[in-house]
């Protein structure tokens, strides 16, 4: 193991770290998260698309937007961007319509490209959007479906020799389960 985190690039080294420190910040509503998302999204656009994960590589697109989306909608008043949560109808219908689009989405890709794991990054990458779309929105919920995601991630990645990320991805999970311990103490106190 130890051999193959040593031939792991400098570029995969960046965009670990600037990963933990924006899940690490993002926990804690500090806005300078969104600077290291933006960082980290930018180098795995790269080294997703290498690694044959174009589904992954598409994501990490959208996160860098997301970043600069985050960075705003963080940027608000204290009043407008307090934690909250969304009801179990909202999280059930939204669930329903990404596993159809999932199914769909890997269909297309298996027949169309040569997407590695498409039943696999398809969902991965249409929860990932949701979620991060929560994250920006601050809905506590948003930390059960990364440590879902983020579980999954962690063979994906390591069966593509992305060792690191697959570590990161490790490192994410537990970060995940923090981060959900937090907001929900945080919107305890705010409610």
């Amino acid at each position: 193991m130890l051999s193959l985190l040593l031939q792991t690039s400098s570029y995969e080294w960046v965009a670990f770290f600037c990963s933990v420190a924006y899940v690490s910040l993002a926990a804690y509503q500090k806005k300078i998260a969104w600077v290291f998302a933006f960082i980290s999204s930018a180098i795995y656009v790269y080294l997703c698309f290498e690694s044959r994960l174009y589904l992954d590589s598409f994501l990490q697109m959208f996160y860098v937007l997301a970043a600069v989306y985050g960075w705003v909608v963080w940027g608000r008043t204290k009043d407008e961007s307090k934690l909250h949560r969304k009801p179990l109808k909202f999280h059930l219908i939204s669930i329903s319509v990404i596993v159809v689009s999932a199914i769909v989405l890997g269909v297309v890709m298996q027949r169309f490209t040569n997407q590695a794991a498409p039943f696999v990054d398809a969902p991965i990458t249409l929860f990932s959007l949701f979620a991060t779309y929560l994250v920006a929105q601050k809905v506590v919920e948003n930390w059960w479906y990364w440590i879902v995601i983020d579980s999954i991630c962690i063979p994906l990645f390591y069966s593509r020799g992305l060792y690191v990320t697959s570590i990161l991805y490790v490192v994410y999970t537990i970060m995940a389960v923090v981060a959900l311990i937090q907001w929900n103490r945080i919107y305890r106190v705010d409610v």
